[in-house]
């Protein structure tokens, strides 16, 4: 069985000094960790340090997180051990003064291993190219079974279906119900929800993963990967955009527990048009990707109908 990689000597020193206190953090903060796994850009060294740049007239800039997976012996009380791990970045920031961001993902050793065996893309990925900064020595992870392009394309379009039908329905709601009510508030948390799900969809459909993010910018800086085109549906250059950017953002929370936040009418229709362009693009995007995993699987079955012959 092929070992995993527990070397971060690629990396700058001071990364490797942000990952020791990451590290000691989430032992300090939780009880039952067995592995914590260092996976994404920063464990192929493909990570961007720090890059800012005019797009469509928007100054943007993006710096590569800190990808993590801690895979405990087992989770008593889910909701305590997930508060205490989002607690993690918070107190590495204080710690070090890094503005790098941190992105924990947790599972128990069961559900880790099921998945390598079911062959899922994602946890596959970190197994073959994650880095181990923990290990406790008492499990071992499977060498993950490899996925059938067939698997692939059918779980990106499940996933396609269920976010791109959910993302629909919310935007359904806010325009067809929530606008013409009058509700313009309620319909600014609609559009964040509809928004949400079709990045979801998008991220899904291309690694069969979704970070667990609510920030519409974080989001962004997310799926950009998959098209830059996501830039230009959330305009900034103007007070105006930047005023209904973050309208939005804010949305998720203060729509629905502040009776102080203002969403006036014209600021709804313009948050309606920027979704239903954001909806189109997300099916284009999606579109491409799952014709892609059908060209695919296309070329497989010929290949296996020749093995026939």
């Amino acid at each position: 069985m092929k070992k995993m990689n527990t070397s971060i000597a690629h990396l700058p020193e001071k990364n490797q000094e942000d990952l020791k206190v990451i590290v000691a953090t989430i032992l300090e903060e939780v009880l039952n960790v067995e592995m914590i796994i260092l996976f994404g850009s920063y464990a192929r060294g493909s990570q961007v340090m720090f890059d800012r740049q005019m797009e469509y007239g928007i100054s943007t800039s993006y710096r590569s997180d800190y990808d993590i997976l801690v895979i405990a012996s087992r989770i008593k009380n889910e909701p305590v051990f997930a508060k205490r791990l989002n607690g993690v970045g918070t107190i590495f920031k204080e710690r070090t003064q890094s503005d790098i961001r941190l992105e924990i993902v947790y599972k128990t050793m069961e559900k880790v291993k099921d998945f390598l065996e079911k062959g899922d893309f994602f946890y596959s990925e970190i197994r073959r190219e994650g880095i181990v900064l923990y290990d406790t020595g008492s499990f071992i992870l499977p060498e993950p079974r490899e996925p059938e392009i067939v698997e692939l394309e059918r779980q990106a379009k499940d996933f396609f279906r269920d976010f791109f039908h959910k993302g629909e329905r919310f935007l359904k709601t806010a325009r067809e119900f929530d606008y013409p009510d009058g509700e313009y508030r309620m319909a600014s948390f609609h559009l964040h929800q509809a928004c949400e799900s079709f990045f979801y969809a998008i991220s899904l459909t291309f690694s069969q993963y979704k970070p667990k993010e609510h920030d519409i910018r974080m989001l962004i800086d997310f799926n950009r990967r998959y098209s830059q085109e996501i830039i230009k549906i959330f305009p900034r250059e103007t007070a105006k955009n930047e005023h209904l950017f973050e309208l939005l953002r804010a949305s998720y929370v203060q729509s629905r527990y502040n009776k102080e936040f203002v969403v006036n009418k014209e600021d709804a229709e313009v948050l309606i048009q920027w979704i239903e362009r954001f909806r189109d693009l997300t099916f284009d995007i999606c579109e491409g990707k799952l014709h892609e995993l059908e060209r695919l699987v296309a070329e497989k079955q010929q290949q296996y109908k020749k093995t026939k012959r």
